[in-house]
């Protein structure tokens, strides 16, 4: 939709004057007196030709196409800038995943776009809708959820591949998402791109809207009764659990990076906030490793989400890698910290 020129004040979309007899575009504001002149000179020309009256529209384009819905755990990092509200996780995610799609499938520009969705009330999960621009749609969003680990990797190669502090035009910024440059900050996915591209690829079927979120809560529930027959409560979690060690050996293993600090507290203004799991406070860097079954329900979600935003609106960059990540590839989560770590210290001189 397009809703005109922003008023200046109060920024809502002052619409199109059109005449819905011949067409003509009255290209004053009626209501601004400053206008009247010129909308009465406009007025006599228009009607020699025409007796219609003009009348305030909205102009719309609606296309049928194919589409994918991510489903993506909330960050509770939502921020207001100007008009939009918006989480700069979900719309830098959506952007990077369309860049890296762009870059594998060889697509020309501007082929797919996508916009997020806030999560509903009471919902711990956000949404990604990734469309076709092309009507009838051409295969590619398909491409996408048979592919989407090696788009994830070419989204990070795209956005990690060079030097800039949040987005910049090699990687994340175009004309065309202008409304989103303020909310873009790459350094908010990069535990998400690179969770991403060590899934395993999955084969579409056939299922109603909505299936995919319910078949994720419905999983999520099931563990969290287990827990509670185990007599462990969600959220808790040993110290030094096997995944822990597992990205402990790995950061170890590298000779560039120093050991980092475990368990390490971090306070606010004398109070415990949380405690990641490995921290580099010189570059002020935390990373937590969460295993599926003691993180993976919605009140452990939102409540990881808010104490580690609390981390980054001072500045920290916090990464957060899935046990079956790890466990998978945790020397892919050691150099992803390598190449961070190194960065912040380059930043910090």
């Amino acid at each position: 939709t397009n809703w005109g020129r922003s008023d200046s004040k109060t920024g809502d979309g002052m619409r199109f004057w059109l005449c819905p007899d011949c067409g003509r575009h009255l290209d004053r504001d009626p209501s601004n007196p400053q206008h009247a002149s010129a909308i009465q000179k406009w007025r006599e020309n228009h009607t020699r030709l025409c007796s219609g009256e003009p009348v305030p529209l909205v102009l719309a384009y609606q296309f049928h196409t194919d589409c994918i819905v991510l489903n993506v755990p909330s960050r509770q990092d939502t921020r207001t800038i100007g008009r939009t509200t918006l989480s700069p996780t979900t719309v830098t995610l959506a952007e990077a995943l369309l860049a890296g799609a762009g870059d594998l499938l060889e697509l020309e520009p501007y082929e797919l776009a996508a916009f997020p969705r806030l999560s509903p009330e009471g919902q711990t999960v956000e949404e990604i809708v990734i469309y076709e621009t092309v009507p009838g749609g051409a295969g590619y969003v398909e491409e996408i959820a048979r592919r989407l680990p090696e788009i994830a990797e070419a989204a990070r190669e795209r956005l990690y591949g060079h030097t800039c502090a949040k987005a910049c035009y090699l990687c994340l910024k175009h004309y065309r998402n202008q409304r989103w440059h303020p909310f873009f900050d790459k350094e908010r996915v990069r535990d998400l791109l690179l969770t991403i591209s060590k899934m395993e690829s999955v084969e579409p079927i056939e299922a109603t809207g909505g299936s995919a979120i319910k078949f994720l809560y419905d999983q999520l529930d099931q563990r969290r009764c287990e827990l509670q027959e185990e007599g462990r409560p969600p959220g808790h979690q040993n110290v030094q659990s096997p995944i822990e060690k597992r990205l402990f050996e790995a950061l170890c293993g590298i000779a560039d990076l120093p050991s980092p600090m475990a368990q390490y507290e971090y306070r606010k203004d004398g109070r415990l906030i949380t405690i990641p799991d490995f921290a580099y406070p010189d570059a002020k860097i935390a990373v937590f490793c969460d295993g599926f079954a003691f993180h993976g329900n919605p009140d452990t979600l939102e409540l990881d989400a808010k104490k580690r935003n609390q981390m980054q609106s001072d500045g920290w960059i916090v990464l957060t890698y899935w046990g079956k990540t790890i466990m998978r590839d945790a020397e892919a989560c050691a150099r992803e910290i390598l190449s961070l770590y190194k960065q912040r210290v380059e930043e910090s001189r």
